[in-house]
């Protein structure tokens, strides 16, 4: 839902409300279907400059503004999520849904042996840590280009998803997920432990980066949600585990 609300349905102020209304009782009822809403961020709101329609717009964004407001008072079941415009829902909705796909709860993803946890300390790295992390790693290096001209390259908004491949010697319970390519994302969502390989160039000290860039920038801002969605990792106690090193 972007800025626009939708015109009455009869039964609702849009066919987009009514749908909700029917998917609310349904779940209170049958406990499905499972409800999730992705409002687009606006920033700036696009108004006509017809002062009749510039009106309208308004009328819709108020409608909007209710909506969302509405929401908050159903922590369960509904989410509400942000995505920051139509070129950045494909990944958001794709990272979601990955993360409701490999959930434990889901009965087609294997079960775990349990093992033996870790002790975790109460140590961590220092803020400063953190912040030279997301220093260096902010700003992308692209090699070749002169070093005395300055370029200013943020790695998080650029940075391009890898595909992988798996290797031919890979157990065959990777079958059961993919035959072909799978992002790298969806890799770390679903597997404990990753050994990545690939050409000069092919972008794994990049990807390595932008895990700790992501985890960095969630820790000096206090939000999980970055690192989750990023890098489509499950809060705890939701994942069994998490890939080594992070």
């Amino acid at each position: 839902m972007g800025q626009r609300f939708g015109s009455p349905s009869g039964k609702a102020e849009s066919g987009t409300e009514e749908e909700f209304n029917w998917a609310m009782e349904s779940h209170q009822k049958h406990g499905f279907p499972k409800i999730k809403w992705f409002f687009r961020k606006i920033d700036t709101l696009a108004i006509p400059t017809d002062p009749d329609e510039a009106l309208k717009a308004l009328e819709q964004w108020k409608k909007v503004l209710a909506f969302q407001q509405r929401m908050k008072d159903f922590d369960n079941p509904v989410f509400s999520i942000k995505y920051p415009g139509p070129a950045g829902f494909r990944d958001v909705f794709e990272n979601d849904l990955n993360r409701w796909l490999a959930d434990p709860a889901r009965p087609w993803v294997p079960k775990r042996t349990t093992t033996t946890k870790a002790s975790i300390t109460t140590l961590s790295p220092p803020s400063s840590y953190y912040e030279n992390i997301e220093r260096d790693f902010h700003r992308l290096d692209i090699a070749g280009i002169d070093n005395d001209r300055t370029f200013d390259i943020p790695l998080e908004e650029i940075y391009v998803r890898l595909r992988v491949m798996f290797d031919e010697d890979a157990p065959e319970e990777t079958e059961a997920y993919e035959s072909g390519p799978i992002d790298i994302q969806t890799a770390l969502l679903r597997y404990p432990k990753l050994v990545i390989v690939g050409d000069p160039g092919s972008g794994k000290s990049t990807f390595l980066k932008y895990i700790a860039l992501m985890l960095a920038q969630s820790f000096l801002t206090s939000n999980s949600s970055i690192a989750l969605e990023k890098l489509c990792l499950l809060p705890y106690p939701y994942r069994s585990s998490y890939p080594a090193g992070i």
